[in-house]
Parts: structure tokens; C-alpha cells; sequence
């Protein structure tokens, strides 16, 4: 019985670890598990089998019992895996959020801006990093026609992202 547990477990990390450096081997081994109608994605599975493993053989060595230790390997094995699971779904459902506009968005300067660079930290509770900006609008077309330039935004100055260049420097004004 002890075999088992750890050819299970060993199998469960060895599939963790080809997921974690081969990621498109999870993506065809989860398009099987989607197509048996299983409703778990292979990292939770693999994440499964290898608790599955480690907590039957230490269950087993602790305790003697071959019922005992199946039994509370089968527990801890169905609860990590929808724990895992859920942290999979949440960290996709993360993934997907990244792509949405900061366009609009209120901030704090944390860097003073000036017309070529500085740095903004956004108020919404998902932007947790700092954003590399410039100031936008007016400013702009003003050190175009040869105007003095404004002076950078002081750090603590609250401003609005009015735009968003393709290399991902927010373009923002003043409040």
C-alpha cells in the first residue's frame, strides 16, 4: 500500500513540474480532462496526486493502518485539490482582468511628471504597481510650438490618465 502512495504523489509532482517549465503540456492534458467532463484543471490534479501521496505516506508511517491512511490521503487530496483549483480559476480570472483600460482612472504622482517621464500609482485597488507617465494634453502641444514648458507635477499632485501609448506610458493632467 505504501507503494502506492508514493508512485501516486511522485507522479502528481512530477506532473507539477512539467506544467510548471512545459505549460503547453497542461494545456493538452487539460483539454482531455475537459473533454471527460472532469471540471478540475491539471495543475489542481497534479496538486492532488502529490498530497494524495505525501499525506497517505506520512498517515501510513504514523499511524500502521493501510484503511486509515487511504482515508485521510483521499481527504487531504479532494480538499487541495479545489482549494488549488479555486486559486487556479482566480489567478486566470487575474489574468484576464489585465488587458481591461486605466483610461480615466484617478492617481497620486509618486515621481515628478514632466512632459518625457515620471511616475503615477493609480487609486484602484487592482493597480498595485507604478505606472511610468507623462503629462498629456495641452502641455504637449505647448513644448511642440516652442512655449516654455511647464513645470513637472510635484510628487502628491492628484492627476487623471487621459491616455495610454502602445509601449504602456500613461499620458495624464493635472486635478
Amino acid at each position: 500500500m505504501l507503494s502506492v502512495f508514493i508512485v501516486v504523489g511522485s507522479a502528481g509532482v512530477v506532473l507539477l513540474l512539467l506544467s510548471a517549465f512545459l505549460g503547453s503540456i497542461a494545456q493538452g492534458v487539460d483539454s482531455c480532462l475537459d473533454f471527460l467532463h472532469v471540471g478540475i484543471s491539471s495543475a489542481a490534479l497534479a496538486v492532488a496526486m502529490a498530497i494524495f501521496g505525501a499525506a497517505g505516506t506520512i498517515a501510513w508511517m504514523s499511524t500502521d493502518s493501510a484503511w486509515l491512511a487511504a482515508v485521510i490521503a483521499v481527504v487531504a487530496a479532494a480538499v487541495m485539490a479545489v482549494v488549488s483549483h479555486r486559486l487556479i480559476s482566480a489567478a486566470d480570472v487575474d489574468k484576464g482582468r489585465a488587458n481591461r483600460s486605466v483610461v480615466g482612472l484617478l492617481g497620486t504622482v509618486t515621481s515628478p511628471v514632466s512632459v518625457t517621464v515620471g511616475e503615477v500609482r493609480l487609486d484602484d485597488r487592482r493597480e498595485v504597481e507604478t505606472y511610468l507617465a507623462r503629462i498629456g494634453g495641452q502641455d504637449e502641444i505647448d513644448s511642440l510650438l516652442g512655449r516654455p514648458e511647464q513645470e513637472p507635477l510635484a510628487v502628491g499632485t492628484r492627476i487623471i490618465v487621459r491616455s495610454q501609448d502602445e509601449d504602456g506610458k500613461l499620458l495624464v493632467t493635472s486635478l
